[in-house]
């Protein structure tokens, strides 16, 4: 059985003071969603000149286990914020999947392989295996068919249909 989110609290910690705000969405299949919803509204009067306004944020699972980071927020003319998104990608480069040519300056040269080698990787790796597994149930739930390939191709697969991709994963 695969481990689905129970609640999403995010705050915004930077902006005018009536505009930072904190919000817990519980209780929902569609968590994920609502989060970029309420990262859309907020992204209204962020920044717009390259630099950004900081969101904390704290997803909690069915089990109790929680995974809490800062979402980087900028106006939605800038960049549309995706939180499914940017939690896939930041555990996918702790977990060493980012491609090279999407490594940072500071982390190429084999500086990123040495990071890696941290000791904390491995628990990383294990989140990310939970965490990638619920975001492609979601992607089989919506029937988005781009969007399931390229994270089943990430995870080392070929193309697949939609059948074959339930089967795979029990759903």
């Amino acid at each position: 059985m695969k481990k689905q989110p129970v609640s999403i609290w995010l705050s915004r910690a930077e902006g005018w003071h009536d505009e930072c705000s904190s919000i817990t969405l519980s209780n929902s299949p569609e968590l994920w969603q609502r989060a970029n919803l309420v990262l859309m509204a907020w992204s209204y009067t962020a920044p717009r000149d390259g630099s950004y306004h900081k969101c904390d944020f704290k997803v909690t699972y069915e089990d109790g286990e929680t995974y809490e980071g800062r979402f980087d927020l900028v106006h939605f003319s800038i960049e549309l914020p995706n939180f499914s998104k940017h939690v896939c990608e930041f555990v996918e480069f702790h977990a060493g999947r980012c491609p090279e040519n999407q490594l940072p300056e500071h982390m190429q040269n084999g500086v990123y392989a040495e990071w890696l080698a941290n000791e904390w990787t491995q628990k990383i790796e294990d989140l990310n295996q939970r965490r990638f597994l619920t975001y492609c149930n979601m992607a089989v739930k919506k029937f988005n068919e781009k969007i399931f390939d390229r994270i089943y191709h990430q995870m080392g697969y070929k193309k697949c249909t939609m059948v074959r991709c339930k089967m795979k994963l029990n759903i």
